[in-house]
């Protein structure tokens, strides 16, 4: 008897010796994240390397020219289709590295949605307390708090109280995290204030605000060394100088045909007709009886006409005004970019001539093409 419960007594002992070991062993069970039977074809035998390719060449699908509604299509397509592919690698149970990778495309399909539906930041919140719980990824957590940083200036600048401090502030708040993080959302935010700032800036009729913040970032951009951030800024400064449209404030700076220097500025007050235009352009003098005739009839009311040439010989230039009794402010485009000054013609991205663009008093541009019978009209309504 006492040799059967001995017995009795060992087996339970090592019982309790197995069973926690047993209890350890015991598989978690995994999360299966559910994907539409679409992304399930998709994804149907391929490898978690292949999955992750294909969300990587997805991801780099830029937004087309299109019209807004298109635009938006896209991006509600895009991120689906980031977010199903994303969960799918999940569910493969990949390698470290393409887990990380599988999150952060997930993050930014839900930020491509979350602009469509600016309030709709609850998604990329829970999931950076998803990873932040299970200490993952504080790579994919900050990525995480750019869009929610996003979220939170789309409220401030949509805000009726919206203050050039609040500017300021988020310009201050955003260089640095810009420039330690080329890759993350927040070169966004960056182009967020920017569009902010030159609405701002129309709104309240303030001449250069937004400008202080495209070069100020633009500066901090170059500085970083970063090639993909120092691109930007190139592209940045070209649509600054080239995309120009009615309300958009046109800055000539050059030099006259006698050795002066001229800034637009100076003639703030007046409605202003800039033309660009050679001597060798046909069409360009054609253009020119016209313009006499409105100069003559408006210019006492407060009209100026700055040609500005791109002829690269300055003798037939100054032949020319002589011959013809030009009598309004004539620049040369070459002379200026001799002496060390911006070529307005390649700064604006010219293609053609004439090219003639027509200000306000303000120096905003009223009409891209101020010609004929158009400029007109438009100086009739100017001048009733």
């Amino acid at each position: 008897m006492k040799a059967t419960n001995s017995l009795l007594l060992a087996i339970l002992f090592s019982l309790l010796l197995i069973l926690p070991a047993m209890a350890q062993d015991k598989p978690v069970r995994k999360t299966v994240r559910r994907v539409s039977s679409d992304i399930a074809k998709q994804v149907k035998d391929k490898t978690p390397e292949e999955i992750a390719e294909m969300l990587r060449t997805l991801n780099d699908r830029a937004v087309p020219e299109a019209t807004v509604e298109e635009v938006a299509e896209f991006k509600q397509k895009k991120g689906n289709a980031l977010i199903g592919l994303a969960d799918a690698l999940l569910n493969a149970e990949p390698e470290t590295e393409l887990e990380e990778l599988a999150y952060t495309m997930k993050i930014n399909g839900l930020g491509l949605l979350m602009q469509l539906k600016p309030d709709d930041v609850g998604k990329i919140t829970a999931l950076k307390k998803e990873l932040e719980k299970d200490d993952k990824f504080p790579g994919v957590v900050a990525h995480c708090d750019a869009y929610i940083y996003i979220q939170k200036m789309r409220k401030t600048f949509l805000g009726k109280r919206v203050s050039e401090k609040d500017f300021d502030r988020y310009a201050e708040e955003l260089k640095p995290l810009v420039r330690d993080n080329p890759e993350s959302p927040y070169v966004s935010a960056a182009g967020l204030l920017l569009s902010a700032a030159a609405a701002y800036e129309g709104n309240r009729d303030l001449e250069g605000f937004a400008d202080k913040f495209r070069d100020d970032f633009v500066r901090t951009f170059k500085e970083s060394g970063n090639e993909k951030l120092i691109g930007i800024a190139k592209q940045i400064e070209l649509d600054a100088q080239q995309t120009l449209v009615p309300g958009k404030r046109i800055d000539v700076v050059g030099m006259t045909v006698d050795g002066s220097q001229f800034n637009v500025k100076s003639l703030r007050g007046k409605i202003v007709l800039i033309d660009f235009w050679a001597t060798w352009c046909g069409p360009c003098k054609a253009e020119v009886p016209g313009m006499k005739e409105m100069y003559k009839k408006y210019h006492a009311k407060g009209f100026e006409i700055v040609g500005i040439s791109i002829d690269s010989d300055a003798s037939v230039l100054k032949n020319y005004l002589a011959s013809e009794q030009i009598p309004w402010i004539s620049l040369s485009d070459k002379a200026a970019v001799a002496s060390g000054m911006p070529g307005m013609a390649e700064r604006y991205g010219v293609r053609g001539i004439p090219t003639m663009y027509l200000l306000d008093r303000q120096g905003r541009i009223i009409s891209t093409g101020a010609r004929g019978g158009d400029l007109k009209r438009l100086l009739e309504q100017e001048f009733k």
